[in-house]
């Protein structure tokens, strides 16, 4: 009986084994992400439609937000982000802005939680 077992177990283990668990490589580049708590996350991101300058000024290869629909932890929770072509650009880039020194009227719409930095597993353009 346990001879029977064994070879059962062997056999359904099979598939577990087989899965190709090869290296990926990780993409280049990384992000900085501003977490923010927003009165009006539509007015916030069309404020910041209107006004590219920090993104500019920061040397961004690719920006954007995204607002937290469902499962937010407070409400207006949402993040605008910054794609950098090397983690040396994204690094730098938080020396050229300085969130808690933003406009009177980035810092009237909006609350600043925190800020993050992480490389994408995956190639962005």
């Amino acid at each position: 009986m346990s001879v029977i077992i064994f070879f059962l177990t062997f056999l359904l283990a099979q598939p577990a084994l087989s899965d190709d668990h090869a290296n990926v490589p990780v993409g280049d580049g990384a992000f900085v992400a501003l977490m923010v708590q927003a009165k009006d996350p539509d007015a916030y991101v069309a404020m910041l439609k209107k006004n590219p300058a920090p993104f500019q000024a920061i040397g961004s290869s690719v920006a954007g937000a995204c607002v937290t629909k469902t499962g937010h932890d407070y409400p207006g929770q949402m993040f605008v982000y910054n794609g950098f072509a090397s983690i040396e650009e994204a690094m730098a880039a938080t020396d050229k802005y300085d969130a808690e020194k933003a406009t009177p009227e980035l810092m009237a719409i909006r609350q600043v939680q925190y800020n993050v930095m992480f490389k994408p597993l995956k190639q962005f353009t």
